[in-house]
C-alpha cells in the first residue's frame, strides 16, 4: 500500500470523511481493502467502507483510519492514516440590527447561535463613545448625543471561545 489520506482536511461535525488510498499488487492481483475507523481510539463497529459520516461526532473527536490490503493469496501490511480532529464550528449572528432610535437611545438585542452549543460571549469591536454591549446576553445600548447628525459605524463580535462571528452596520443619525 502506497498511501492513505483522509479528505477533507478540515472536518466539522456533519462532514463526510472519505479515504483516498493508493494501492497496488506486485503480481497484478485484485486488491481488497479492509477499513477500520476509530474515534478517540475506539473502533467504530459497522463502519467498514471508505467513507465515514460524522453527524453524531463532536468537536475534539479524533478520527483515524487503518486499512489492511489483501489479495486472494495473502494479507498485506496495515497502514494507518494521519488522524483528523473534528473542529469547532463558529457561532452565527442571526438577528438584524434595527435602524431606529427611541427616546434618545439605541437598543439592539443581538441574537446568535452556536451549532456546537458552546457558551457565547458578545463584544463591541467598534462603535461610538458611550456605546456598550452586555457580554452575556448581547444587549447593545447607546445614549444618542443631544445633537445627532451623520452616521456611526458599529462592529459586534460573538465568540464561542474558539471561533468568532462578526456583524457590522451603521446607524443613521438624523436631526429632529
Amino acid at each position: 500500500m502506497a498511501s492513505v489520506k483522509l479528505a477533507p482536511t478540515l472536518v466539522f461535525p456533519g462532514t463526510r470523511i472519505k479515504a483516498q488510498v493508493e494501492v497496488s499488487d506486485p503480481d497484478g492481483d485484485l486488491v481488497m481493502l479492509d477499513y477500520k475507523w476509530t474515534r478517540n481510539g475506539a473502533v467504530l463497529d459497522g463502519e467498514v467502507s471508505d467513507g465515514l459520516d460524522t453527524d453524531a461526532f463532536q468537536k475534539g473527536d479524533l478520527i483515524t483510519l487503518t486499512i489492511t490490503p489483501s489479495d486472494e493469496k495473502a494479507q498485506g501490511k496495515s497502514k494507518e492514516s494521519r488522524s483528523i480532529v473534528i473542529l469547532n464550528r463558529p457561532p452565527e449572528i442571526i438577528s438584524s440590527p434595527s435602524g431606529k432610535l427611541s427616546e434618545g437611545k439605541y437598543i439592539y438585542e443581538v441574537k446568535a447561535q452556536d451549532p456546537d452549543d458552546d457558551r457565547l460571549a458578545y463584544s463591541l469591536e467598534d462603535g461610538p463613545p458611550g456605546m456598550k454591549i452586555d457580554a452575556a446576553i448581547g444587549r447593545l445600548e447607546w445614549e444618542v448625543p443631544a445633537e445627532p447628525g451623520g452616521s456611526v459605524q458599529v462592529r459586534i463580535a460573538v465568540s464561542d471561545g474558539d471561533a468568532r462571528a462578526f456583524q457590522g452596520f451603521s446607524i443613521q443619525l438624523k436631526k429632529e
